[in-house]
């Protein structure tokens, strides 16, 4: 769907308020190796919150948010673009599991890198044990780790089948998955797929579609957790089909009729 579009000089006032932030969080990022989880958390939100308020991006979000205190937690969301980490930075600091061609980007990159994030071939099914063993590891450490159950990106107006082998973690440390929905709408009524990252697209090419719009928000809402403690949270396909089934009817309850190609 097609978005309402601002002036090419608030276009490049963004870019320059964007790299303004490369600038500054490149500092911050270097600053956070070896520091306390509190203090990394903190650092996160807050670059991941100027990031978003650098592009004019706002975030709305459930009410639900406000009476949870993740901890030792797998979230888990649907995957439309690479704003997806920030907002879920912005309002849940965690490590996360990311295709490989993100480590590669300036700053989004080293951040991950810094935080904790396990880059993976999507493509290979090799790297899933050891991929399991470190999220684990990481929530019985008491971190947060998010990761895009899809495996791919789509245009955000449906949700692909959920992957089942990553909720694997969950089972084998005992720790509770919080789903999260994630739509995006130009202004606070119209779905649009502007920011999208699939088919023929680079990093290049999804910024400029990203700053050309003229108010961007993007919804988050939170799922009832799924604790540790029931017999549902032994399975691990249980359990991702209780995070898909939430997060498919929260996609679907304004979603247009979707034909744009996944990623």
């Amino acid at each position: 769907m097609h978005a309402p579009k601002v002036s090419y000089i608030q276009r490049f006032t963004r870019i320059g308020r964007l790299l303004g932030w490369l600038a500054g969080s490149t500092i911050s990022i270097s600053r956070m190796n070896g520091a306390p989880d509190e203090v990394r958390n903190k650092t996160i939100s807050k670059i991941a919150n100027s990031a978003l308020k650098a592009l004019d991006v706002q975030l709305i979000i459930s009410d639900q948010h406000q009476q949870l205190e993740l901890q030792s937690t797998l979230i888990v969301a649907n995957h439309i673009s690479w704003l997806d980490i920030l907002a879920l930075n912005a309002v849940c600091p965690s490590c996360f599991i990311a295709k490989k061609e993100i480590s590669r980007w300036p700053v989004v990159g080293k951040m991950g890198r810094n935080v904790g994030t396990v880059f993976i071939n999507r493509n290979s099914n090799r790297d899933i044990d050891p991929i399991n063993t470190a999220i684990s590891k990481a929530l019985q450490d008491g971190k947060n780790v998010s990761f895009f159950p899809e495996a791919r990106t789509t245009s955000g107006n449906t949700v692909l089948p959920f992957k089942a082998a990553l909720f694997q973690a969950a089972v084998n440390s005992a720790a509770p998955v919080q789903p999260i929905a994630l739509r995006y709408y130009s202004g606070t009524q119209q779905r649009t797929t502007a920011p999208s990252y699939v088919g023929n697209m680079n990093l290049i090419k999804s910024l400029w579609r990203i700053v050309s719009v003229r108010h961007l928000h993007i919804r988050i809402d939170f799922g009832p957790l799924i604790p540790s403690n029931t017999e549902l949270s032994n399975d691990r396909f249980s359990i991702k089909t209780t995070a898909e089934t939430y997060i498919s009817a929260k996609v679907n309850e304004d979603s247009p009729k979707d034909t744009t190609p996944t990623n």
